[in-house]
C-alpha cells in the first residue's frame, strides 16, 4: 500500500473502539547522487515508509514505529499496540489527543519529478565550475507524503518536496563548499554553487594563522543558520522552558533591533508539512519581534506544563526527541544590503562561510564552542585579502545578537546548513562587531 491516507484509514479502521490511537503515516521517493575525488561513485533510491502508532488506553500510552504499510503488516502493528499499552506505566504528563482543527493553507508543491539524471547532471555542473579541483558533495531528492489521523476525529494529510545539494571543492592547502536546500527542483543552480565553492577554495589557498581574540565577523548563510537554529533549539522550545533552561524572557528587548525570527511553515519556499506528529496545526509564531524575545514554541505535552495550547510543535525525529520539540521552520528577516557591502564596511575582521562540530556549553546564554570550516578569510579595509586556518570559537549567540552588536544583514536569506539539517532556518548573512575566537592552527 502506498498511500498514506489508506494507511492511516485502515489502521484506526483496525483500533476501532479498543483504544485511543493517533497515526502518522508517511510514503515517499528519497533518492540520493554522492560523488568523491570529482567522480559519482553512488546512486541509490528507495521508497521510504513509516507508519508511527501511539495508543492510549486507561492513562497509558504506547508508541509503535513500523515500516510495512501491507495488510498484514499493519495488522500486527495495531495488535501489537493494543498488547503493549497494556503494560505500559501510567503517562501522568499525557495531554490527550488533539481535537478536529482546519489546518494553515499551504503553498504549491513542486510536481516535478528528479531523476538520476537530473542529479547526475547537477553534479557535472558542480564540478565543471572548478575543473582543475577535486570536488565531493551529494546531490539528494525526496517527494513525501505524509497522513494523519486519531480517534477523536482529527484528520491531516500534505506532501513535503525537498532538494539538497552539497558540495566541495578542494585544492592541496584549502576548500571550498556551498550549499542549497529548496522545495523546488527547478530553484537548483549547481554552476552557481560551484563557483562560489571555487571562489572560496581559491581564496583559501595556502592561509596564515592569525591570532585568537575578539574580531568583527561576517558570518556567511551557513554560519548564520547555526546560530539562529540554536538559539531558537535551546531558547525557544517548550521543553526548555518547562525545564528552565531557556534564556527567553517574553517581552523583553534582548537582541539587536535588526533582529526578526519567525517560524512559519505556511511560508512561501517552506519544506515541511502544516501539522505536526499530533496532529495540530502549526502557526505562525513570531520568536523575535524587531529584537524584542516573544513566546515559544510548544507542543500538548509542553504547553500542558504551561498551561497553554500547543501551536504545532510536537518533536518529530531523533532530534526532535532530544530537544524535546521546537521551532522547525526558522525565518530570519533579511536586511538591505548585499554580502559584498557587508564585507566592504569592514575595516579588519574575519568572514566566515561554514561552522562545524558545534556544542552549546551553557544554553542560559546559548554559549556554543565549534569550528571554522570551508571558507574563512581575513578582511582588510573592506576586502578579502587572503584565507586564514580553521578557529575554534567559544561564543554567546545570544549575547552575538545582541543590542548594538548586529550591524547589518544581507538581502538574500536561504536556507543554511546547520548542525541540526540543511532545511532548519532560512537566514542572511550577518555583520557583527564582537565575535570571540578562542583557538587556532597552533593551539
Amino acid at each position: 500500500m502506498t498511500d498514506p491516507i489508506a494507511v492511516r484509514n485502515q489502521v484506526l479502521e483496525r483500533i476501532g473502539d479498543r483504544a485511543d490511537a493517533q497515526v502518522v503515516a508517511t510514503i515517499g521517493p528519497s533518492e540520493l547522487t554522492r560523488f568523491a575525488n570529482s567522480f559519482i561513485h553512488q546512486n541509490v533510491g528507495e521508497i521510504r515508509s513509516s507508519v508511527v502508532l501511539t495508543v492510549i488506553s486507561d492513562g497509558r500510552v504506547a508508541e509503535l514505529v513500523g515500516s510495512s504499510t501491507s495488510d498484514a503488516g499493519l495488522a500486527r502493528l495495531v495488535e501489537q499496540g493494543l498488547e503493549l499499552v497494556r503494560i505500559s506505566p501510567i503517562d501522568s504528563d499525557w495531554p490527550g489527543l488533539a481535537s478536529p482543527a482546519p489546518l494553515g493553507e499551504m503553498p504549491g508543491r513542486d510536481e516535478t519529478e528528479p531523476t538520476p539524471q537530473y542529479r547526475a547532471d547537477a553534479v557535472k555542473a558542480f564540478l565543471g565550475a572548478g575543473p582543475d579541483l577535486n570536488g565531493a558533495g551529494f546531490c539528494s531528492t525526496e517527494r513525501l507524503e505524509s497522513a494523519f489521523g486519531n480517534t477523536k476525529g482529527q484528520m491531516a494529510d500534505g506532501v513535503a518536496t525537498r532538494t539538497v545539494f552539497d558540495g566541495i571543492l578542494r585544492t592541496d592547502t584549502s576548500s571550498g563548499s556551498a550549499h542549497h536546500c529548496s522545495s523546488d527542483v527547478r530553484s537548483l543552480d549547481a554552476d552557481a554553487l560551484g563557483r562560489l565553492a571555487y571562489e572560496r577554495a581559491i581564496l583559501g589557498a595556502d592561509p596564515i594563522t592569525i591570532e585568537t581574540g575578539t574580531y568583527e565577523v561576517v558570518l556567511g548563510h551557513d554560519a548564520m543558520a547555526e546560530v539562529v537554529m540554536e538559539i531558537g533549539l535551546y531558547g525557544f522550545g517548550g521543553r526548555s522552558v518547562v525545564d528552565q533552561e531557556s534564556f527567553v524572557d517574553p517581552g523583553a528587548n534582548q537582541f539587536d533591533r535588526a533582529i526578526t525570527i519567525v517560524d512559519d511553515a505556511l511560508a512561501l519556499g517552506g519544506v515541511n508539512y502544516a501539522f505536526d506528529v499530533e496532529g495540530t496545526p502549526k502557526e505562525r509564531v513570531v520568536l523575535v519581534d524587531a529584537g524584542v524575545s516573544g513566546e515559544p514554541c510548544h507542543s500538548r505535552r509542553t504547553g500542558l506544563r504551561m498551561g497553554v495550547r500547543s501551536n504545532g510543535y510536537a518533536p518529530a525525529g531523533d532530534l526532535g526527541e532530544w530537544y524535546g520539540g521546537g521551532p522547525m521552520d526558522i525565518i530570519l528577516a533579511p536586511g538591505t544590503k548585499t554580502v559584498d557591502e557587508l564585507i566592504g564596511e569592514v575595516e579588519r575582521g574575519i568572514y566566515v562561510a561554514t561552522f562545524n562540530y558545534c556544542r552549546c556549553l551553557e544554553p542560559l546564554t546559548v554559549e556554543v564552542t565549534g569550528l571554522t570550516r570551508n571558507g574563512t578569510f581575513l578582511i582588510e579595509n573592506g576586502e578579502i585579502v587572503r584565507g586564514l586556518t580553521n578557529m575554534r570559537f567559544t561564543q554567546s549567540f545570544v549575547e552575538a545578537l545582541a543590542p548594538g552588536n548586529v550591524l547589518g544583514l544581507s538581502n538574500d536569506p536561504r536556507f543554511g546548513h546547520a548542525d541540526a539539517g540543511p532545511a532548519y532556518v532560512r537566514a542572511p548573512a550577518a555583520r557583527l562587531a564582537r565575535f570571540n575566537f578562542t583557538g587556532n592552527a597552533d593551539g
